[in-house]
């Protein structure tokens, strides 16, 4: 009798304290993470759309929820753009956002150009940057053009007016990836990101880096730059195993690159 009623408990005791599944927000208590904000599962659209949002494919994928009508994605947007701006306020300087993640189909591409679009709809002037430039999600949006941030960086073109779309329905300009590279290392033998950087400061209130989930020279060097970095998190086995290693990561360059 002993033993029915010790092992149950037990078993569910060490399912308890091995439990790696994040499953709200109350998961982050302890960690130091501050949690912006929460945007709900996609149960009321069809399972192809849904798997499209999640993967980030396609153009469907990142049309952005329409902010002006009640929907699914309204007010978590406009709850994660509040608190958002609330840790921006203590920059002077145009803030630079980095939107990444530790692994592919997380969602970033999706929460970076929707943050950008209920910024927008403040009337200010945001630039969403594509530099996942292997799989170009965001240039995807418009038609992938040849041009973009990486003809900015080898010095084929430096003509912003020439790079930079604008997306009417999300209200804001995008500056594509432009073609890949055989070696995206390459791109960073000059100063020529910190360049770009600071001259697109000079054109608008919000800027939003879309950077690829791995944490190549192109990003590490985005981060340097960057005022604040938004983590999307998908509610999975492993999920905080994964943000500690970023967060690693980010502490490290944070000590020695940006300060």
């Amino acid at each position: 009798l002993l033993g029915g009623v010790v092992i149950p408990i037990a078993v569910i005791f060490i399912a308890f304290i091995t439990d790696n599944h994040v499953r709200d927000r109350y998961d982050f208590i302890g960690i130091n993470i501050p949690v912006i904000g929460q945007i709900p599962l996609l149960k009321n659209v069809t399972f192809s759309r849904r798997m499209r949002i999640k993967f980030n494919y396609g153009l469907k994928s990142l049309t952005p929820p329409d902010l002006t009508n009640k929907d699914f994605g309204k007010e978590a947007f406009l709850m994660l753009r509040s608190e958002l701006d609330h840790h921006l306020a203590k920059f002077n300087d145009v803030p630079m956002c980095i939107c990444t993640s530790f692994n592919p189909g997380s969602g970033k591409s999706y929460v970076a150009i929707n943050t950008a679009s209920a910024e927008a709809k403040k009337g200010k002037r945001v630039l969403l940057v594509d530099l996942d430039i292997r799989h170009a999600s965001l240039s995807k949006r418009i038609n992938s053009p040849a041009h973009g941030a990486t003809s900015y960086l080898d010095g084929s073109c430096t003509d912003l007016d020439k790079l930079i779309v604008h997306d009417k329905s999300a209200g804001i300009d995008i500056l594509p990836s432009g073609t890949i590279r055989p070696n995206p290392a390459e791109l960073l033998e000059h100063d020529s990101l910190d360049e770009m950087f600071e001259r697109l400061r000079q054109r608008y209130d919000y800027i939003f880096i879309d950077c690829a989930p791995s944490l190549d020279l192109l990003t590490v060097n985005a981060l340097c730059a960057a005022d604040t970095v938004v983590i999307p998190m998908q509610c999975e086995f492993f999920a905080l195993e994964g943000l500690s290693e970023l967060m690693g990561t980010l502490k490290t360059v944070r000590q020695k690159y940006n300060r």
